[in-house]
């Protein structure tokens, strides 16, 4: 489906239809045209490989070699987001829709074919995983998430069931989750954990609300991020962010949402992590009606934030919701580069990227 924003009706809409969780929850999926250097969608994943900055955006994977844009051309990704990017046995990994290809520096390779989408992928214990919404692979029943052996795809114990929007690997066990709500009859709420031979819960998480769409490792614990309210524990509430240390779950400071609409009726949402600077980034849409409160900087003790990215829209036109989204952010070449719905970079001119070098945003 060609992209298109998905303009916001607070009040008697949320409150009485709800917000559907879908892949990372994303309220603009992808995000509206920009013309101008960098990339026309947005992106909803980036890495890096060879030394290259790789953008996933919609229907085509690029990659920026420090001067110029080029797109990875031959995939059978028409049509749809990119929604995932992992390096593996020295090949680019890709998961758009359906499918998962594999760019081995001059040409693609489909090497998966999935009932419904594909919105994860991870290495574990030296091999490739890929999870989402998925019943099948290959023909192959398959629920959930699925396990790469280099020739076929293979099922990872029972599955997983309410579809999975994250994966990553903690203390040596397969982290995933999402809207997760058991596998075989295994009850587990949003994250789950593989120790190689069985799915078990992450210390009884409880979310009430929605799901989550992010992972990430961050001094040492586990972070989760998504749409959700978590009732730790007496006095202690994670709104969509939450922390595990191997044996509690815990919130992450009280400050990174304040006031507005979505933090006082429905939570709001986190789309990705990276870590910075021995920071831990998160972006997304908080829902308090300016950028800089889309992206937060956790320095462990406080949270802060980087000013600059805009979307300002052009005289006489209304083609795109005034709210921006932050989709992603990454590390290259040690500065921290964020994609996303916006035009504007401190006084430059971007399309919907950026990167940040400590002290000032570049276009890419």
């Amino acid at each position: 489906m060609k992209p298109q924003a998905i303009y916001y009706y607070i009040g008697l809409v949320l409150l009485t239809m709800g917000l559907t969780s879908c892949k990372k929850d994303n309220p603009v999926t992808p995000n509206q045209y920009v013309p101008g250097p960098g990339l026309t969608y947005g992106a909803n994943a980036l890495t890096t490989y060879n030394g290259n900055l790789i953008a996933g955006s919609y229907d085509t994977v690029f990659q920026w070699n420090g001067s110029k844009w080029s797109p990875l051309t031959g995939s059978s990704f028409g049509g749809s987001t990119i929604s995932a990017l992992q390096v593996y046995n020295g090949n680019l990994i890709a998961a758009a829709g359906n499918y998962v290809e594999s760019w081995n520096g001059s040409s693609w390779q489909l090497i998966g074919a999935f009932s419904n989408g594909v919105a994860a992928l991870a290495v574990y214990n030296g091999n490739l995983y890929a999870a989402g919404f998925f019943f099948s692979v290959g023909g192959n029943p398959d629920t959930g998430i699925a396990e790469w052996t280099g020739s076929s795809w293979i099922a990872v114990g029972p599955g997983l069931y309410g579809g999975v929007n994250a994966l990553t690997v903690y203390s040596g066990n397969l982290i995933a989750a999402g809207g997760i709500t058991r596998s075989g009859n295994t009850n587990i709420n949003m994250i789950a954990q593989w120790n190689g031979s069985a799915w078990y819960t992450v210390g009884g998480f409880g979310s009430i609300l929605y799901s989550v769409n992010a992972l990430a490792i961050y001094n040492g614990n586990l972070i989760a991020g998504g749409r959700f309210t978590d009732i730790i524990g007496p006095g202690d509430t994670a709104t969509s962010i939450a922390q595990w240390n191997g044996s509690a779950w815990a919130s992450i400071g009280t400050s990174l949402f304040s006031g507005g609409f979505y933090n006082t009726y429905i939570p709001p949402i986190i789309l990705n992590f990276t870590i910075y600077n021995n920071n831990l980034v998160a972006v997304g849409y908080f829902g308090l009606g300016n950028s800089a409160s889309d992206l937060g900087i956790w320095n462990g003790s406080a949270w802060s934030t980087i000013a600059g990215l805009t979307y300002i829209r052009p005289p006489n036109d209304y083609s795109r919701p005034s709210p921006i989204t932050f989709n992603c952010c990454t590390i290259y070449n040690g500065n921290l580069v964020i994609s996303g719905g916006f035009n504007t970079a401190g006084s430059l001119s971007v399309s919907n990227i950026a990167m940040w070098n400590g002290s000032a945003w570049s276009a890419l």
